[in-house]
């Protein structure tokens, strides 16, 4: 069985989905490890990071962790249709 799994970056570990409510509660006091959980990332031979919502940050911090990463900012419908069709191309 195929289980989705995100990354935490509360735990800076890829987690199951029934772990996220949790996770979301203790990061509201814990500290965010981002560049730990990028860094867990780019170990696991990850390459393109998608950011889904308003703004660019965390694409541009991910770029400043590893240059050589793509990173895609999607904030609106036409950025995720423009997105889809670029990266189906890579």
């Amino acid at each position: 069985e195929l289980k989705t799994r995100l990354m935490s970056t509360v735990s800076s570990k890829l987690e199951t989905v029934d772990r996220i409510p949790g996770l979301l509660v203790e990061q509201v006091t814990a500290p965010v490890r981002f560049t730990q959980a990028v860094q867990g990332l780019l170990s696991d031979g990850v390459r393109t990071f998608v950011e889904i919502g308003p703004g660019g940050v965390l694409g541009g911090l991910v770029k400043r962790i590893d240059r050589s990463v793509t990173a895609v900012s999607i904030g609106t419908p036409e950025e995720l249709s423009a997105a889809e069709a670029s990266l189906a191309g890579s």
